[in-house]
């Protein structure tokens, strides 16, 4: 005969695989019981058609499954093959085996995706082949002061995948889970243990600690993009957080004279501190009530690190008023910690005076002048006053009409003007002025 080998293993049975040579069935199965203090070990035969049962494998005539029934999970025995009692051979086969157990102790979760309110974790769970996990404990603490385990009532969108690594004897699975109810930017330790058709593993996974998504850093790289009469236009770079888009940006500004420092002050606070906040150079920072914001939503395939562009212009401006603006990123999960670093900026300016006004022709009663102007940044010159005097002190000046003043050819800033109908000894002098959107 051929050494008896398990072929199969359950939680309540275990399948023997024979091949008996000249000795056919029915043989005698026999069980080892362990002793105790007062009882010494013995073997016990088992009933043949109640606790065991013997088939011929198909296709083979010779080789015998013996299937052994109304064993106990998690246990080793002893197994041995027997000839009959009135057989007159003497023989004896023995093959030790273990019912199948409760899964192994799970590996630590780990975090596959975070978001304000809600973490989705993974982990690992060896089971024996024949004991399938039926559901998974997932407990819970947060760093909070006198905070205990508890279970998680509800875990969302649980997923389950049999892993390919596992032993021939062991299926390995990968189940994962969203936790809900969460707070933002919170650290909380989790631990698992999974289920099988025996029981609970005897014990919880080591804990991990994550943490639901943060506010975001402060914008950065705050830049002056334009400047407009009465605006400015700024542009400006963010990072989202992990799990958590910048959903909008809200800009402060405040009015500080220049050459002072504008370091470490919150809104509400004067410049000088509180116990100057009645005189009259205290400034506060505060929220534009005219601003428009070109922030445009992230793309789908955005990750953590990558970089998104925006800009904030802020209008009703007063000319040649210089701001300080500084700008908060503001997500789901909160504003963030601190602002950007702020920048000063201020709207076009006024045209300065003209210095280079000139006689170019003249004429018995009239004469034509010229002169340059330069643009203020983002605020070109569109239009030019001039006026005439005679050359006294209790003269007045008298403005010319509109169609009297032009732009010459000769490029953008070269004005010229005509004054006709004038006397001898007569004085220009020219003005400009811009119109303002």
């Amino acid at each position: 005969m051929q050494p008896v080998i398990c072929a199969e293993r359950g939680v309540n049975s275990l399948t023997l695989e024979v091949s008996p040579g000249d000795a056919e069935p029915p043989w005698a199965v026999q069980v080892l019981v362990p002793g105790s203090w007062f009882q010494s070990e013995e073997w016990r035969e088992l009933v043949e058609g109640k606790e065991v049962s013997t088939v011929q494998v198909v296709g083979s005539k010779a080789l015998y499954h013996v299937h052994v029934s109304n064993l106990q999970p998690e246990t080793k025995y002893s197994l041995r093959l027997m000839p009959p009692k009135k057989s007159a051979t003497d023989w004896s086969l023995h093959c030790d085996c273990s019912t199948l157990g409760r899964p192994e102790r799970s590996n630590p979760p780990r975090c596959i995706g975070r978001w304000p309110e809600k973490l989705r974790i993974e982990w690992k769970v060896r089971t024996p082949v024949g004991a399938p996990i039926l559901e998974c404990q997932v407990q819970q603490c947060s760093q909070e002061v006198f905070s205990v385990w508890q279970d998680v009532a509800l875990l969302e969108d649980v997923a389950v995948s049999e892993s390919k690594n596992g032993k021939p004897s062991d299926r390995e699975e990968t189940w994962s889970a969203a936790v809900p109810n969460l707070k933002a930017a919170t650290s909380y330790h989790f631990r698992v243990k999974a289920c099988n058709t025996v029981g609970w593993c005897a014990d919880f996974s080591d804990e991990e600690i994550f943490r639901t998504s943060e506010p975001p850093d402060p914008p950065v790289k705050l830049k002056l993009l334009s400047r407009q009469p009465g605006k400015v236009e700024v542009e400006f770079e963010f990072q989202d957080a992990d799990g958590c888009p910048v959903s909008h940006i809200e800009p402060e500004f405040c009015l500080k004279p220049e050459g002072t420092n504008i370091t470490g002050v919150i809104p509400g606070e004067s410049a000088d501190g509180f116990s100057n906040i009645l005189d009259a150079a205290t400034w506060w920072w505060q929220t534009p009530q005219h601003f428009q914001l070109s922030l445009q939503d992230p793309e789908p395939s955005a990750g953590r690190n990558d970089v998104r562009r925006a800009t904030v212009t802020i209008g009703e401006l007063r000319p040649e008023q210089t701001i300080w603006l500084r700008l908060w990123a503001v997500n789901q999960a909160g504003r963030s910690p601190e602002p950007s670093q702020p920048l000063a900026c201020r709207p076009s300016d006024r045209p300065p005076k003209v210095d280079d006004l000139c006689c170019i022709v003249r004429g018995a009663t009239w004469l034509e002048v010229q002169w340059r102007t330069r643009d203020p940044d983002g605020a070109p010159v569109t239009e030019c006053s001039v006026e005439v005097s005679r050359e006294n002190l209790l003269s007045n000046w008298i403005q010319l009409p509109r169609n009297g003043v032009w732009r010459c050819g000769q490029g953008r800033s070269t004005w010229r003007a005509r004054a006709a109908g004038l006397s001898t000894e007569t004085d220009f002098r020219a003005t400009w002025a811009r119109v303002v959107s």
